[in-house]
C-alpha cells in the first residue's frame, strides 16, 4: 500500500547524515517503505533492489544502521537505528517521531480550518429585511422562516462533507431551532455562528472525536449547544444568550443564511 513519510529538518544534523552515501540512501528507503509501526518488512536483495544497490552493499548499509552509533542524538539501544526482528527489521523511535508528527499536523489543519472558517464569516452579504415567521395552524413554519432557514442551513453544511446524506424532516429541525429560540433564549445569529463552527470541526483529536460527526441534526445541536460554546474558545455576551432576537439582528441573519449566486 502507497505511504507516506515525513522527513524531518534534523535530520541533515544527526550523525547518520555523515555516514557513507550508501547507508544514507538505505536510511530514506527504509524510512518510506515502514508501516505505521516502523516495521520493515523486506529482505536484504528485497531492499538492495528498492535502493538501487548491490546485495553486498545493502548487507554494509543494514549492518551499519544496527550498529550502536556513539553520536546518535537517541541514547536507546545505544543510537541503534534498526533492530533486527521476525521478517525484517522494526526502526527505533519511529512511533515518537510519527506522534509528533501527528500532532503537528492536527494544529496545522486546525490552524487552516479556523482560518477558513473566519474567512465564510467576513464574506457576509449586505443584510436586507427578512423577519422570522411564527408556525402557521398546522404547526409548519414557512419556507421563508427564521427557524426553518437555519434547518436547512444545518443540513447544508452537513451536506457539503456528506452530499447523500439522507434528508431529514426540516420541520421537525425547524421545530427544535424554534425550542433554542423561545425557550433556551438563544439569539438566532448566535445559533448560525455555533452551528458553522461545529460543522467546520472536522480534525479528529486524540480520541477520534470531532464536532462535524456527531452534530448532525437540530435536536443534537440543542442537547450540545453549551458544550459546544466551550470549544469554540469565545467569549459570549451575556445579552446574546438571553433576549430575543431584533429586527436588526435577523435581517443579518437572513443575509448570511442566503445562498451565494
Amino acid at each position: 500500500m502507497p505511504g507516506f513519510a515525513k522527513l524531518f529538518s534534523t535530520i541533515i544534523t544527526s550523525s547518520v547524515w555523515s555516514a557513507r552515501d550508501k547507508v544514507r540512501i538505505m536510511w530514506i528507503t527504509v524510512l518510506a517503505i515502514a508501516d505505521a509501526n516502523g516495521y520493515v518488512s523486506a529482505s536484504v536483495p528485497g531492499l538492495a533492489d528498492i535502493a538501487r544497490m548491490s546485495v553486498e552493499d545493502a548487507q554494509a548499509a543494514v549492518d551499519e544502521l544496527c550498529a550502536p552509533d556513539p553520536f546518535s542524538r537517541s541514547k536507546e539501544h545505544e543510537g541503534r537505528r534498526l533492530i533486527p526482528c521476525e521478517g525484517g527489521w522494526l526502526i527505533v523511535n519511529y512511533r515518537k517521531y510519527r506522534e509528533h508528527r501527528d500532532s503537528g499536523d492536527r494544529r496545522q489543519q486546525n490552524r487552516e480550518a479556523q482560518q477558513r472558517w473566519r474567512e465564510r464569516q467576513r464574506k457576509a452579504e449586505k443584510p436586507r429585511p427578512d423577519k422570522r415567521k411564527a408556525p402557521a395552524k398546522n404547526g409548519k413554519f414557512d419556507l421563508d422562516s427564521t427557524e426553518f432557514k437555519l434547518a436547512q442551513l444545518l443540513f447544508d453544511l452537513i451536506r457539503e462533507r456528506k452530499p447523500d446524506h439522507k434528508p431529514p424532516n426540516l420541520q421537525s429541525w425547524a421545530k427544535d431551532i424554534d425550542l433554542m429560540i423561545r425557550r433556551d433564549h438563544r439569539a438566532p445569529e448566535r445559533i448560525r455562528q455555533v452551528m458553522e463552527w461545529a460543522q467546520h470541526d472536522t480534525i479528529p483529536r486524540g480520541n477520534g472525536f470531532c464536532w462535524a460527526n456527531n452534530i448532525l441534526s437540530a435536536s443534537k445541536l440543542r442537547e450540545k449547544f453549551d458544550r459546544l460554546e466551550l470549544d469554540m474558545g469565545t467569549s459570549v455576551p451575556a445579552e446574546s444568550l438571553t433576549h430575543d432576537a431584533t429586527d436588526e439582528e435577523l435581517e443579518r441573519l437572513s443575509a448570511q443564511m442566503r445562498p451565494r449566486p
